[in-house]
């Protein structure tokens, strides 16, 4: 079987589903093969990949968590006051 051509706006429309591996062997293949040359989508995909183990790994110390939520905090708060003109 030829492999499926596609291009960067499908890769990035199925990038999420293709880190997960949720998609027909065929299409992670095809996805796999556009990656491997595309400069265009590699940005994207190390983004999506740093997110996600960014997600997945828990803070190393309750400092680390009490500063998020206070980054957090602070952003909203100071979005807050930011209405429309």
């Amino acid at each position: 079987m030829s492999p499926i051509a596609i291009n960067c706006g499908h890769v990035l429309h199925e990038l999420w589903d293709w880190l997960d591996g949720e998609m027909e062997p065929e299409r992670l293949e095809a996805i796999r093969e556009h990656l491997a040359i595309c400069r265009g989508c590699a940005g994207h995909v190390a983004f999506a990949r740093s997110f996600l183990e960014h997600v997945q790994r828990p803070p190393t110390a309750n400092g680390e968590l009490e500063a998020l939520r206070r980054r957090v905090r602070d952003a909203l708060h100071g979005d807050a006051g930011a209405g429309p003109a």
